[in-house]
């Protein structure tokens, strides 16, 4: 209950621009857009979409890129971009 009145207090963007270093864009896309649609379709409770879509809205700025590959970290506070290379 306590997390559920969380979401409903707390903007995503603030929890999310609070990280002052980089997220994978992978696992935020799995764990929070992903574990907040999981809600929404288990409770039908709109402020779970909501607050998914507030989460992809901050990711987009990853799929900005001349390739249309996304770029894998992005640290939300900064909006500073960065790939991940695999030698």
């Amino acid at each position: 209950m306590l997390v559920y009145l969380q979401l409903m207090i707390y903007p995503i963007e603030t929890v999310l621009e609070l990280q002052d270093s980089e997220l994978s864009v992978f696992e935020t896309t799995i764990r929070f857009v992903g574990g907040l649609l999981s809600c929404y379709a288990l409770t039908g409770d709109t402020i779970f979409r909501d607050k998914a879509a507030e989460v992809a809205d901050t990711l987009l700025p990853v799929f900005e890129t001349p390739t249309g590959l996304p770029y894998a970290l992005i640290n939300p506070s900064t909006n500073v971009l960065q790939i991940l290379y695999c030698l």
